[in-house]
């Protein structure tokens, strides 16, 4: 119950952060807001569920104590969501205007 617990909670961190972010980006989301809030709320899920399940376990044994579990997926997770929408943006956005207007 308490790995759930952990997810739900780095999801609502996930969007915080997207909120947060989004007007630090100097581009639009390349597939709307709607779907940024998305991507960021899975992100940071998905890699809750990976800290806790796989890699905690794989780079510190399978009996790390539960608090590490926890706080790596709460804390990566919502970081992560911000790294992927960074990268989404670049990937998938033209040069911003005045770098192509520079010559």
């Amino acid at each position: 119950m308490l790995p759930i617990i952990a997810m739900a909670l780095a999801g609502v961190l996930g969007l915080i952060v997207v909120w947060i972010v989004e007007e630090m980006f100097h581009r639009e989301p390349p597939f709307g807001e709607a779907a940024e809030y998305i991507i960021g709320f899975l992100a940071a899920v998905g890699w809750c569920a990976l800290d806790y399940y796989v890699l905690v376990p794989v780079f510190f044994g399978a009996n790390a104590a539960e608090w590490l579990r926890l706080s790596a997926g709460l804390i990566e997770g919502p970081v992560t969501s911000w790294l992927l929408l960074w990268v989404l943006r670049q990937a998938l956005q033209t040069p911003l205007k005045r770098t192509q207007t520079d010559g």
